[in-house]
């Protein structure tokens, strides 16, 4: 499979509050992930670190067996994902320096030829093929609230005021609801995973460029390149990925 993956702190954060998981056939595990924290410096940081951790020693563990039943995966790893969400919530609340941190979380795992993702916030999963860059997660977002209502459009949302107020996020309450897609992979399918500091400075159409004429390595360096040269407001992770199908 080919795989290109970086993470930079941008041109404004003093702190890069973003974490992410590469694991490449790790035991029979391939899965991907990216986090965004939020809650101050030392709270986002901690968060994003947090469910990261956790994923990474829970698929370690073998306590998802490569091949399993599709049903059965996504039932593991969403508990999985809510008992995280406990433990981010809990010390949130038992240190008053962490007070108000939460994390996103878009999340893939690779199953034969199909993909399953969960996902919880504003960081994204996007595919390419066929010419087409299709986005596969819906932001948990203000933004997209106005947008799905017809306030606002596309365009408007790319600039909005209010475009980092999150509806839902990992760590901020008790109950979570996780998001669920499947994802048919098709021959010469290009997958990305990224946090919105990537797509709140480099438009869609620019993506699609970069990625449909660039390896993978070489389209996260451009990416994130991109997006520093516009402003890097934000910190930028970005996964891209194309597996092999014959």
């Amino acid at each position: 499979m080919e795989i290109g993956y970086r993470s930079d702190i941008g041109k404004v954060r003093k702190v890069n509050q973003d974490s992410f998981l590469v694991m490449d056939d790790k035991d029979g595990i391939t899965a991907f992930a990216v986090a965004d924290g939020l809650g101050g410096h030392k709270g986002g940081e901690v968060a994003s670190s947090m469910v990261i951790q956790e994923l990474e020693k829970y698929f370690s563990k073998g306590e998802i067996i490569p091949g399993a039943d599709y049903e059965n995966i996504k039932e593991s790893i969403i508990a999985k994902i809510k008992i995280i969400n406990q433990l981010i919530l809990q010390r949130g609340q038992n240190d008053g320096s962490l007070s108000g941190m939460g994390t996103t979380l878009t999340l893939c795992f690779l199953n034969d030829r199909l993909l399953q993702i969960f996902h919880v916030g504003d960081s994204r999963m996007y595919v390419y093929g066929n010419g087409v860059l299709d986005r596969i997660t819906t932001d948990h977002s203000l933004v997209e609230q106005l947008i799905a209502s017809g306030e606002i459009t596309e365009e408007e949302a790319y600039d909005h005021p209010n475009k980092n107020i999150l509806t839902r996020a990992i760590g901020t309450d008790k109950d979570i609801e996780i998001d669920y897609y499947v994802k048919n992979i098709r021959k010469n399918d290009i997958f990305l995973l990224c946090t919105d500091g990537l797509t709140n400075l480099v438009h869609e159409d620019e993506i699609r460029k970069i990625i449909s004429e660039n390896s993978c390595t070489k389209a996260v360096d451009l990416l994130v390149k991109t997006a520093n040269e516009n402003g890097g407001r934000d910190n930028i992770t970005v996964i891209s990925f194309k597996p092999e199908v014959n």
